[in-house]
């Protein structure tokens, strides 16, 4: 058996805090050039293979450029992340980015490996066909 006694109404203290975080700073200063340079290394795929120099300069420069801005971008959250041990989200988004500029330059040493590859298919068959027309040149001269 419960017995219930109300003696009153007491004055409480009641605080409500409501915090809000600015999305904006990360915006400006990791999503945005990470988006950059992720476009950037899409735009190597516009170079024509004749200039495969180029084409891999481009791959090359942005994958230097997100494993730099990754690295930057951990070294300016390590004291805000110090005490987190798990995967946070940014990481998961520098980590993405980081693996679409690395397919980007492995694609681009693919088409690179495989226009070589069809240059030298290409003079081989030309200089056959060099020296066949002038064995048959040489051949309905005399």
């Amino acid at each position: 058996m419960f017995y219930v006694y109300c003696l009153g109404t007491y004055p409480c203290l009641q605080i409500r805090l409501q915090l809000y975080r600015s999305a904006s700073y990360y915006v400006i200063t990791i999503v945005f050039p990470s988006v950059v340079v992720v476009v950037l290394s899409w735009s190597s795929f516009f170079v024509p293979t004749d200039f495969p120099v180029a084409k891999l300069s481009v791959a090359l420069v942005t994958a230097l450029s997100s494993l730099g801005l990754d690295i930057l971008c951990r070294a300016v959250l390590a004291p805000d992340l110090s005490g987190i041990p798990y995967v946070t989200v940014i990481d998961i988004w520098l980590v993405s980015c980081l693996l679409f500029v690395l397919f980007s330059l492995i694609i681009q040493l693919i088409v690179i490996s495989c226009a070589s590859s069809q240059q030298q298919v290409n003079r081989s068959k030309g200089n056959v066909n060099v020296k066949h027309v002038a064995h048959v040149i040489a051949l309905l001269s005399d």
